[in-house]
């Protein structure tokens, strides 16, 4: 009895070295085509989670990277996307709310328990918060000259210039009466600034000294803001995608409702280095090349995943398209 009781432990555990070795290594399968992009799927299923996932990707497009939302379970491709190795080092944090990779492949995460650096690929992460004040980190953005703007809790914008080994607050709270939590930053090709505080937008021209409230009000709290230049702003709250001329008006986008009937929700919003704008929705993605005047579906919906929750869109400076939904990453490679 002792000895089948061995055996039977032996066996389980080959079978979890099988489970462990498939869950840390995938490959891309590629799947379907559409008018703009031929598209590929790899699975990124850690053991016990199916949760969200924010994908990140190098500029060059070399290296790509994805975390997962709860617990920061980190996976990388240093083949612009063809492989994927889970990596054994990750964020100290809970939750994982913002990730972005800068031009000399620095890798920030924002976490519920401050900012995280990974300077060698994702092998090592540390926290990097000389100079903040905020504890949690929600949102980033990079300007032309590669400096990197964070956003968080405690009234705080920050800028770094030495690649996040200090922090320096540019803060709005000159501007309104409560304490605000900075979910999401961009900024223009001039330097512009755009900064989203609950339901409000706050603009600076002169990089973060002076900001001004935009007056622009959603349904619900804004969770994404990009802008292609200061006349033209793609905003998303937890129902609605809108436009803005950055002027004081916002007209709502109508993307109707899915195929079940439910109404398609917004998550996140990013353009092309082409100019066309991408949206990740709660039914796929979806593709503008007339500045928003009219969208198509984009053909993510394959491989079992028909209406795939698209949390998270990084593009890289050729166009290729990364989008993660659940524990999975489309890429998209430009025709």
């Amino acid at each position: 009895m002792k000895k089948k009781t061995i055996i039977i432990a032996i066996a389980l555990i080959a079978a979890l070295s099988i489970i462990l070795f498939v869950s840390a290594r995938a490959g891309l399968k590629r799947l379907a085509s559409d008018d703009f992009y031929v598209w590929s799927r790899v699975s990124l299923r850690n053991i016990g989670s199916n949760g969200k996932r924010l994908v990140a990707v190098s500029p060059s497009g070399v290296d790509a990277y994805a975390v997962e939302e709860h617990g920061g379970y980190t996976y990388r491709s240093t083949d612009r996307g063809e492989n994927w190795v889970q990596l054994d080092s990750k964020p100290d944090a809970d939750l994982v709310t913002a990730l972005i990779v800068d031009r000399n492949n620095r890798v920030f995460a924002g976490t519920s328990s401050g900012l995280y650096r990974s300077t060698d690929k994702g092998a090592t992460w540390t926290r990097c918060t000389k100079g903040m004040w905020s504890y949690i980190i929600d949102a980033f953005a990079l300007d032309s000259e590669g400096r990197i703007y964070a956003g968080g809790d405690k009234n705080a914008v920050y800028r770094s210039d030495d690649g996040g080994n200090s922090w320096k607050k540019i803060g709005i709270g000159q501007n309104i009466i409560y304490d605000p939590h900075i979910n999401a930053l961009c900024i223009t090709p001039e330097g512009h600034i755009f900064a989203v505080a609950y339901g409000s937008i706050f603009k600076s021209d002169d990089g973060g000294k002076h900001w001004i409230n935009l007056k622009l009000k959603a349904d619900y709290d804004i969770i994404a803001i990009f802008a292609v230049d200061d006349n033209q702003l793609y905003i998303s709250d937890y129902s609605s995608l809108y436009t803005s001329d950055g002027q004081g008006n916002c007209d709502r986008i109508d993307l109707g409702s899915n195929i079940i009937g439910e109404k398609i929700r917004c998550n996140t919003v990013t353009a092309a280095p082409n100019g066309h704008i991408i949206i990740g929705t709660s039914d796929g993605a979806y593709i503008s090349t007339d500045k928003g005047k009219s969208w198509k579906k984009l053909n993510t919906t394959i491989c079992g995943f028909y209406r795939p929750n698209i949390d998270s869109i990084s593009i890289d400076s050729k166009g290729r398209v990364f989008a993660a939904a659940g524990s999975s990453v489309f890429i998209g490679v430009p025709k």
